[in-house]
C-alpha cells in the first residue's frame, strides 16, 4: 500500500490514529485534548498537501471515545479490553502516544507492545527533564552519558521512534530590589509558568510536524523486527532485573525449573556486566542492542512470565505482556499483593486491565508460579 492509500484509509476513517496516553485525572485528560488537537493538525495538513478531503473524525481516545463511563454491563473490564484489542487489530493505522514522569501508564505500554508487534507505525513523546543510567560507580562519566534512556531499553529500541522535548526556554528577567520580596516571587512565579508554557507549546508544535510525516510516511516509524522464531523450548521471566530482589527472584524460579530441564531466559538490558560488554562493542548504540537482544528473546520464547509487584507493573514488562498478546505467545501474570485497583463504573481488576485479561494464568505466589510452569512444560 502506497501513502496515499494509507492515508485516504484514514481520511475515510477506515482507520484512526489510536492516542495512547494515561487518562488518570482532569489534568491528563486536559493534555490528551491539547496533544489530539496538534495530532488532527498535523493530519489536516497532510491532506491539504495530498489533495486528500479528511471525511471523517480522525483520531481514538480511549475511555472517551469508548463511552466507558456509560457501559453497564457485569463484567465491564473485559468488555473493555475486548473492544480496545479489536480496534488495535483492525482499525488502527498508527500509535501516538505521550508518557511523563516515574509513574507511566502500563496499559498505554501494553498497547505500544500490541502495536509493534502488529507492525504499526508508533512514536511516543517524552518531557521529562530527567532520564535514567546506570549508576555502576566505577565506570567513567562518559559511558554513563552514552548508556542513558528515558524510557526502558526494550521500548526506546523497538518503538518507531521516541521524540523527547524537554526544553524550558529562557526569558528576560526583572528583578526587583531586595525590600520587594512578595513582589519578587509573584514575578517569577509568572516567569517560570511562562517558561513552562511555552516549553509546552514547543512539544505541541513538534507534534504537529512529526504528525503529518507519520501519515505520510508511516514506514518510516516501523523498527524492522525479526521474525518470530521457536527453535528452543523455553520461558523467558520478564521481571526487569533493575533490583536485587528481581534478579534474586529469576535465579531462584529458574533454578528450581532447570531440576525440571525446563530452560528459562532472563532479561540482560539492565545487567551492568551486559551493558559494559555492549558499550565496548556498540558504543552509543549499545542500549540500542540490548533491548533488541531481550524484545527477540521475548517474541521466540514458548511462555512469557511478567511480574507486577509494585503498585502496577512496570512499563517493560507491561509492553512485553502488550508483545506476546500480539504474537499470540502464552503468558502467566505473577502479583502477590493484596490490593486492587477500582474505577468510577465498576471496573475492578488486580492490576490494569489490559494486562489481566490478556493473562492466560495469573498467579499469587513464587511455589505456585513454578508449579504452573511445570504443568505447562
Amino acid at each position: 500500500m502506497n501513502f496515499t492509500d494509507s492515508l485516504q484509509s484514514l481520511a475515510t476513517g477506515q482507520k484512526q490514529i489510536y492516542e495512547v496516553i494515561q487518562l488518570w485525572n482532569y489534568k491528563d485528560k486536559s493534555k490528551a485534548d491539547d496533544i489530539e488537537s496538534a495530532i488532527i493538525r498535523g493530519i489536516q495538513r497532510a491532506c491539504a498537501k495530498s489533495g486528500i478531503h479528511l471525511e471523517k473524525y480522525p483520531v481514538f481516545m480511549p475511555f472517551r471515545d469508548s463511552d466507558e463511563e456509560d457501559i453497564v454491563i457485569e463484567d465491564k473490564g473485559k468488555f473493555i479490553y475486548d473492544a480496545d484489542i479489536e480496534r488495535l487489530n483492525y482499525k488502527t493505522f498508527g500509535l501516538m502516544g505521550f508518557s511523563d514522569g516515574l509513574a507511566k501508564d502500563s496499559g498505554a505500554f501494553f498497547e505500544f507492545g500490541r502495536g509493534v508487534s502488529l507492525n504499526l507505525p508508533t512514536i511516543l513523546f517524552v518531557s521529562d527533564f530527567f532520564y535514567f543510567s546506570n549508576r555502576y560507580k566505577d565506570w567513567d562519566t562518559r559511558n554513563k552519558e552514552i548508556l542513558t534512556y528515558y524510557v526502558d531499553p526494550i521500548i526506546q529500541a523497538s518503538l518507531g521512534k521516541v521524540l523527547v522535548s524537554n526544553e524550558l526556554p529562557v526569558v528576560y528577567k526583572t528583578l526587583l530590589s531586595n525590600s520587594d520580596v512578595f513582589d519578587l516571587h509573584i514575578k517569577k512565579k509568572k516567569q517560570f509558568i511562562g517558561r513552562l508554557n511555552k516549553g509546552f507549546e514547543i512539544l505541541i508544535s513538534k507534534i504537529e510536524n512529526i504528525t503529518s510525516s507519520f501519515v505520510l510516511n508511516p514506514q518510516n516509524f516501523i523498527i524492522p523486527i525479526p521474525p518470530r522464531n521457536v527453535t528452543d523450548k523455553y520461558v523467558y521471566l520478564e521481571f526487569e532485573g533493575i533490583s536485587e530482589w528481581q534478579n534474586e527472584k529469576m535465579a531462584y524460579i529458574s533454578k528450581q525449573l532447570n531440576k525440571y530441564n525446563i530452560e528459562v531466559k532472563i532479561p540482560d538490558r539492565f545487567k551492568t556486566e551486559k551493558q559494559i560488554q555492549y558499550n565496548n562493542r556498540y558504543g552509543q548504540e549499545a542500549l540500542k542492542y540490548l533491548g533488541l537482544h531481550d524484545f527477540e528473546k521475548a517474541i521466540n520464547a514458548s511462555l512469557i512470565v511478567t511480574c507486577a509487584e509494585g503498585w502496577d507493573i512496570s512499563i517493560g514488562p507491561a509492553y512485553v505482556h502488550g508483545i506476546a498478546s500480539g504474537y499470540n505467545i502464552p503468558t502467566i501474570l505473577y502479583c502477590s499483593n493484596n490490593r486492587q485497583f477500582n474505577a468510577k463504573g465498576g471496573t475492578e481488576t488486580i492490576v490494569n486491565l489490559m494486562i489481566e485479561y490478556s493473562s492466560d494464568k495469573i498467579v499469587s505466589s513464587t511455589n505456585e508460579l513454578i508449579d504452573t510452569i511445570i504443568s505447562i512444560f
